[in-house]
């Protein structure tokens, strides 16, 4: 059972919790100006006048990123990589803090550059300061799990396109394509003969729809073993007269008169 003593005692846990983050902003913050005053002094020294604006933005793009990291530690870097690489990030950049102010103490003092290679350092590094900043963010973006996580969808998205490429060129060469395109070039050839014709003609029993008779086609000699001539229905050849009384045969079959074309058999 809870006491009135363990709610008063949990109230002032947390206003002291407050009173030390409120403490510890503070502190952030003059370290962030003090910082901040420094860098402006090395980042402007070789900046003509008229562009010390975009020196300035410069100067803050850097302070802000000792805000922005441990900010990103607590909210967003969880995955291992992640917060390992927001870390180093960190320490970095508070490395970086530390030698531009101590590098421009020594110039305000005149007490010069101590060792050699902070002269490499001032002349290389600290003009390129802004740049590792934005460097940082891309980094740490590009680890974010939610980007891998959609990064690895892509992939395996391309990958299955390209399987897939491959295996309809494999079916491409398979007989049953080749048999398809046959057809298809069959029926084909079949409206355009009907169309020169004028009548329409029929597609065989093996391809045709419906109740449509087959169409006898002439083949050679070798026709028949290659499939490429198929039975016409049982049927006699009668004389018939025309209107001149012309008499001519004609071959017929429930009604269906294939006169004039080459059936399988005797030509």
């Amino acid at each position: 059972m809870e006491r009135v003593g363990d709610f008063l005692q949990e109230a002032k846990s947390r206003a002291l919790q407050g009173l030390v983050m409120l403490l510890g902003g503070l502190v952030y913050a003059g370290m962030l100006l003090w910082t901040g005053v420094h860098n402006y002094n090395l980042l402007t020294q070789g900046v003509p006048d008229g562009m010390l604006l975009w020196a300035v933005i410069g100067v803050i793009a850097l302070e802000l990123n000792a805000v922005a990291l441990p900010l990103a530690l607590h909210n967003w870097t969880f995955a291992a990589a992640h917060r390992l690489a927001a870390l180093l990030f960190y320490a970095l950049d508070l490395a970086l803090l530390f030698l531009n102010v101590a590098l421009d103490y020594g110039l305000v003092v005149g007490t010069g550059i101590a060792y050699n290679w902070l002269t490499l350092y001032r002349q290389f590094m600290v003009p390129a300061t802004p740049i590792y900043a934005g460097l940082v963010w891309g980094v740490l973006w590009m680890l974010d799990p939610e980007a891998r996580r959609k990064t690895t969808v892509e992939e395996l998205r391309a990958s299955t396109q390209e399987v897939l490429a491959r295996r309809l060129a494999e079916a491409a060469k398979s007989a049953d394509v080749e048999q398809m395109v046959q057809d298809a070039a069959r029926r084909l050839v079949q409206d355009v003969v009907g169309q020169s014709l004028g009548r329409y003609l029929a597609l065989p029993a093996e391809h045709r729809p419906g109740k449509a008779m087959p169409f006898p086609v002439a083949g050679d000699a070798n026709a028949k073993e290659e499939g490429r001539v198929w039975p016409v229905p049982q049927g006699e050849m009668v004389e018939v007269a025309n209107n001149d009384n012309n008499h001519h045969p004609q071959f017929t079959t429930n009604g269906q008169d294939y006169t004039g074309l080459d059936v399988e058999g005797d030509a």
